[in-house]
């Protein structure tokens, strides 16, 4: 048994959980703790963090660090969504967190956030069989992920949070009516998008997380909501009540709804637009009802830590994570078939030379993602589309993905063509020595990969990798163009021997026999 400690710094609020975790995945909670810190009222109105904001995120942690010291944590994680995302100061609020408390805080993207939700969700929710939209609402931004039968078929991260919206739409208990108006329209304009991805893939359940989420749940018992099924772990809120239970809130005032049906004054404004958006994605769902289940992100760090002790698990995120590389790629209208070809070779060129470069399986994943990926930029523009490949990946939400493997994608991308590495570019620049030898070698790879499949037909099959002292080569079978493909790895083939500080020669399949190959391997 583990203890840990994990911290939720949100736009609304900071959540703090401390537990035990088991070796058969259960989650001994030991003591819980929710500090109201509106830090998205700061970054959604100035763009930074305020003085004020930082004092009480500092004794927030002070506080939480020692219950992790009293509870003997010996891990600590915390992790930051939407407010801290666009926060312009947030690497100063982050070295200062570490300075005072110790605690390292890291950013994290809206599809890692996607991630780690359903991480928890499992644990309530069966989401093997069967089609599912779920929506976690924070104050930021709005998770949305289509699961069918276990797989996430769609994830993404919009900017619609409660808190947001407060300050998009000047929000006063005293103007509350027009409010409402504005939100509910926006809202339906916003959400259109939804419609046609519904279309394709109808959806039988939906799931909605998030504190506002959560407290639906004893609104709809005061107001003695029947049709609803309500428990402590896992609540079903019929439509009818979710219906009964928005106009209870939109008759009171903000201070009605805190003395009447006792709200925390931090939760009384944004439950508003907060029901807005459930109702809407109710509507477009079709759903009957909505399932909510008493987790949070909290929850599933708690789930990532415990997974961690167990590396098969990692199968599912792996497949997680692809499968959410391609739905982006499809999105931009690259190529699928010169996507996986390129995939698959970057693959075989990556395992062939593992003991020269000795990455695992995190950096193999960076480079299969890149390689899906690489060509979106065409979306954009066919010229220079290398450099909006790199624009487009680090501007999306890749489930599973960190932002920092987020940015070290984007620019294996950005040069898989043209320009290899240099330290003139801001974004390479800028990341540390161990990060430009994955680029390097990475890119490397994608490239020569990217070459060897130039006709875009899939004509090189399989790639053998052999390296003695001063040379690797590289055998390749297919049926291609010989002069166009020796044309394209002359061209593209630098940066692989510079990184790896060989000569490359490749042996085609017309002119390899077992001799040639028995040579190499002694």
């Amino acid at each position: 048994m583990k203890a840990v400690g994990v911290i939720d710094v949100g736009s609304n609020a900071v959540r703090m959980r401390c537990a035990h975790l088991t070796k058969d995945h259960r989650v001994e909670p030991i003591e819980s703790s929710r500090t109201p810190i509106r830090l998205g009222g700061d970054v959604f109105n100035t763009g930074e963090i305020s003085e004020e904001n930082i004092e009480k995120l500092i004794d927030a942690f002070k506080i939480y660090h020692k219950v992790f010291k009293q509870n003997e944590c010996e891990e600590i994680r915390a992790y930051a969504t939407s407010a801290f995302r666009e926060a312009a100061n947030q690497d100063q609020v982050i070295e200062l967190l570490e300075k005072e408390t110790g605690i390292l805080l890291d950013i994290i993207s809206g599809g890692k956030e996607a991630q780690i939700l359903k991480l928890a969700i499992l644990n309530t929710v069966d989401l093997e069989k069967g089609s599912f939209l779920l929506a976690d609402l924070g104050g930021g931004s709005l998770e949305i992920s289509l699961i069918t039968d276990g797989e996430i078929f769609f994830a993404e991260s919009y900017r619609l949070g409660t808190v947001r919206l407060l300050q998009m739409f000047n929000y006063t208990p005293k103007k509350e009516k027009k409010f409402i108006q504005l939100v509910k329209t926006y809202i339906n304009e916003f959400l259109r998008f939804l419609g046609p991805i519904l279309l394709k893939t109808p959806v039988e359940t939906l799931v909605i997380t998030g504190g506002n989420a959560a407290s639906l749940v004893p609104l709809a018992k005061l107001l003695g909501c029947g049709k609803s099924k309500l428990n402590t772990t896992t609540s079903y809120l019929h439509g009818k009540d979710l219906r009964q239970v928005q106009k209870e809130l939109f008759a009171r005032t903000y201070q009605q709804r805190i003395d009447n049906l006792g709200l925390q004054p931090d939760r009384s404004d944004v439950i508003v637009p907060a029901i807005c958006v459930f109702s809407e994605l109710l509507e477009l769902s079709k759903c009957k009802e909505l399932v909510i289940p008493d987790v949070g992100l909290r929850e599933g760090i708690l789930c990532e830590i415990s997974e961690e002790f167990y590396p098969m698990k990692l199968i599912t995120e792996y497949e997680q994570i692809i499968h959410s590389a391609y739905h982006y790629a499809e999105k931009y209208q690259a190529s699928h078939e010169h996507a996986k070809s390129v995939r698959s070779l970057s693959t075989q060129i990556f395992q062939g030379t593992a003991g020269l470069h000795h990455y695992g399986q995190r950096e193999r994943i960076l480079l299969e993602v890149a390689a899906i990926l690489h060509d979106t930029g065409r979306f954009i523009r066919l010229s220079d589309h290398h450099k909006h490949s790199m624009y487009l990946i680090q501007n999306s939400e890749l489930v599973g993905i960190t932002n920092q493997e987020r940015s070290l994608i984007g620019l294996i991308a950005r040069y898989h063509s043209r320009s290899i590495p240099n330290e003139k570019h801001l974004e390479y620049a800028r990341i540390s020595e161990e990060n430009k030898k994955i680029v390097n070698h990475l890119t490397a790879i994608l490239r020569l990969a990217d070459a060897l499949d130039r006709e875009h037909q899939r004509g090189v099959q399989s790639v053998i990798t052999h390296y003695s002292d001063d040379k690797i080569l590289l055998f390749i079978d297919g049926t291609y163009d010989l002069l166009l493909i020796r044309w394209a790895v002359e061209k593209k083939k630098d940066l692989f021997e510079q990184v790896f500080q060989k000569e490359l020669v490749i042996r085609y399949q017309t002119e390899t026999n077992s001799e040639s190959l028995e040579t190499v391997a002694t």
